[in-house]
């Protein structure tokens, strides 16, 4: 059994820790990346695509001529959207605010570090529960694949983390909540998932087909189990895979 208080500061260090371990390693991934955060995991589930796009338009390099030739407002758009994109690497550890609420995690796939930022932690006993909340304006009926993919990435992090530490059992919590006229958040959704040995097996699965991206062993697919993403998409018109203008 631990405390709150013990947790954070032991995973603060380990976080550091890891952090050193993973400099001294030199690992090189895609787009110069160190290091693989979980929110480039959930992207790419969503479609790698549109995640590869968003790091090849970089605003300090030329726009492609496709982008040029864009009316004005979507060419806002993706400028838009690449100002928001923050790409996370190894030196988070140094940038991080002290008096940041989230929890940093980090863990080590095939020589890959993998980290993120986690929302909450829970601690009941030897039960650990990572919370991830979703600020939705149309809350779903399940949760998305991706965000599912997100929860247990962290506990991925979290496991590898206090690996011979003391005895624990991890768990994580998803949260879709919607903002009420006094500006409070209110859940509305929450699924809750136990990261069992089938969870486990799942992870190494869905890391591997991740990692193999990154580690430039295979190009982006595009998920395109749904057209609604490609509408939404500020990259649609010039994205190859696209499914907007295929019957055009």
């Amino acid at each position: 059994m631990i405390d709150n208080d013990s947790l954070y500061a032991l995973l603060d260090k380990r976080f550091v820790d890891i952090a050193k371990s993973c400099d001294q390693a030199g690992v090189v991934l895609r787009h110069d990346k160190k290091s693989i955060w979980a929110s480039d995991i959930e992207e790419a589930y969503y479609c790698e695509k549109k995640l590869d796009y968003s790091y090849l338009l970089s605003e300090d390099e030329v726009l492609p001529d496709a982008i040029a030739s864009l009316d004005h407002n979507l060419k806002e758009q993706c400028l838009n959207d690449l100002e928001r994109k923050y790409i996370g690497s190894i030196n988070h550890a140094a940038v991080m605010k002290p008096d940041c609420s989230e929890i940093r995690v980090l863990g080590i796939f095939n020589g890959i570090p993998i980290g993120g930022s986690i929302d909450e932690l829970e601690v009941s006993g030897e039960n650990i529960t990572v919370v991830e909340r979703k600020f939705r304006s149309l809350i779903p009926n399940r949760p998305y694949n991706e965000h599912e993919v997100q929860g247990r990435v962290y506990c991925y992090c979290l496991d590898y983390m206090l690996a011979g530490t003391f005895p624990y059992n991890l768990n994580y919590r998803i949260d879709y909540c919607d903002l009420n006229d006094a500006g409070d958040s209110e859940i509305k959704l929450w699924q809750y998932y136990q990261y069992n040995q089938r969870m486990k097996v799942h992870m190494h699965d869905e890391l591997s087909f991740v990692a193999g991206y990154w580690t430039e062993k295979r190009e982006a697919k595009a998920q395109k189990s749904s057209r609604a993403k490609c509408n939404d998409c500020v990259y649609n018109v010039i994205c190859e895979s696209s499914l907007v203008y295929e019957d055009n």
